[in-house]
């Protein structure tokens, strides 16, 4: 068998049915990890049950399926994500295998080295009619919430109708994600009908936020009768979980303008600080002219309508993904040094000045981090950050990182120091920056604070 691997010899299926397990378990590496896969070999490989292998084997199983990519490698792997004798890692990365059918994969995902998938019409319309009968009976058994959540997603990738049966038990089944039940009352909905009417309302007293914020959104689209859902809304606007609260201002503006521009001319200070943005933006579009007036009334107003319930998380991904942040800042060892350290600035500064050192960040220059202009005697000048000033010599950091120590005596004038950093506030939305003032909030070393709205192997299945 060591002449045929390196060999890479298709020969190598032979020892696939030996009585061995030892030796069945070397020829599915001996075929998996050499060119013999792209061979017969590797559909005989594909074939096989995963089941009696330890997981680095049942891994290259499930992966060979994918790089085959034929009919009976697509139903080969809905039965790998079903089989509850396998690895939970293992049954995940056949339906992420699934999701990325059409993708061009140039890293093998147990290998990790680079190995292209050969040319193939793998389209997820063919995908579709292959799996779609697999796909519907994974659906109706108990499976982990992950890999229910994979497949949901797989069947809206696919187009799959799984059914009012199928719909109405994900929505119901409260181990799940709430982005699964929420799925699932998305695609009822658009079925219409008695039964998507029936989930909607019972749906409405769901114990979780986010799904019964979901049935809110389609009980505001689909009632014909919009007065019965006014009082509902107006108490989750006032007390209800924030999400729920959210999707009634979303409701009522868009539903019945008119009573959310009364709500807010006559109670707009009762509405809770963490969802008062929401209830402005609502505002713009139902009674622009009021909206006017509001923000008028000081030059931060709107900004500080972001001063409460951020998502954390989403302000994490525009912190690292907008307005370079970590060009000029650091968090732990990642960032620029321009700007100041962040890593604990929850734990120095409070939330309103977090704030307004986004929106307005010339209003307090942390010390060391002002941008300065040195006029030099002989008529030259240098410009950078203002690291340090003693009696004796000035220290300026130019953009390139370059360190300057210019003694008092050369030095004519230094001009004051203003911030380097532009006013990200002025041109985000005011959603976005909510929720970077949120994150930020987050960052105070190992203890951490708590937002106020807070509620190899495996490369396939990435």
């Amino acid at each position: 068998m060591l002449f045929l691997r390196r060999k890479e010899s298709p020969e190598l299926k032979q020892f696939l049915s030996d009585k061995s397990p030892l030796i069945r378990r070397e020829v599915v590496r001996a075929i998996y990890d050499t060119g013999a896969l792209d061979s017969d070999a590797g559909d005989q490989l594909a074939a096989i049950d995963p089941a009696p292998f330890p997981r680095t084997v049942q891994r290259r199983i499930m992966a060979a399926n994918y790089r085959r990519g034929k009919p009976a490698n697509a139903k080969a792997l809905v039965r790998i994500a079903a089989d509850k004798d396998l690895h939970i890692s293992v049954r995940e990365g056949a339906l992420h295998g699934l999701l990325r059918w059409e993708d061009t994969v140039e890293a093998d995902p147990v290998l990790g080295k680079y190995r292209p998938l050969p040319k193939s019409e793998r389209t997820l319309v063919s995908l579709g009619n292959d799996i779609s009968s697999g796909l519907k009976a994974f659906l109706k058994d108990e499976h982990p919430p992950q890999l229910v959540s994979l497949a949901m997603q797989l069947g809206d990738s696919i187009g799959l109708d799984l059914g009012e049966e199928t719909l109405i038990t994900q929505i119901e089944n409260t181990k799940l994600d709430s982005s699964v039940r929420i799925a699932a009352l998305n695609s009822l909905s658009e079925k219409g009908g008695e039964a998507a009417e029936k989930i909607i309302r019972k749906m409405l007293d769901a114990k979780n936020p986010a799904v019964q914020a979901s049935a809110l959104r389609h009980a505001w689209k689909t009632t014909k009768r919009k007065l019965t859902l006014v009082e509902r809304s107006f108490d989750s606007i006032l007390e209800g979980p924030v999400p729920v609260a959210r999707a009634a201002i979303e409701g009522m503006a868009e539903h019945m303008p008119e009573v959310w521009s009364i709500f807010w001319d006559l109670g707009n200070e009762a509405i809770r600080p963490e969802i008062k943005l929401d209830g402005f933006l609502a505002l713009q579009t139902t009674d622009p002219e009021m909206a006017q007036k509001y923000a008028e009334q000081s030059v931060d107003q709107i900004f500080k309508l972001s001063l409460y319930g951020g998502d954390p998380d989403k302000g994490k991904q525009i912190y690292l993904n907008q307005g370079a942040c970590r060009q000029c800042h650091k968090i732990g060892k990642d960032g620029g040094v321009q700007g100041p350290d962040l890593t604990t600035v929850a734990s120095r500064l409070a939330r309103h000045q977090i704030l307004t050192s986004i929106y307005n960040p010339g209003a307090e220059i942390a010390a060391g981090y002002g941008t300065s202009v040195a006029t030099l005697k002989d008529k030259t000048s240098v410009m950078g950050r203002l690291a340090k000033e003693s009696r004796d010599a000035v220290t300026i950091i130019s953009p390139d990182g370059k360190e300057h120590v210019i003694a008092r005596s050369k030095i004519e004038t230094v001009s004051p120091p203003i911030s380097a950093m532009p006013p990200l506030g002025a041109t985000m939305a005011p959603k976005d920056l909510r929720d970077l003032v949120s994150y930020i909030g987050t960052l105070a070393g190992k203890k951490g604070v708590k937002d106020d709205a807070s509620h190899g192997d495996e490369a396939i299945a990435k």
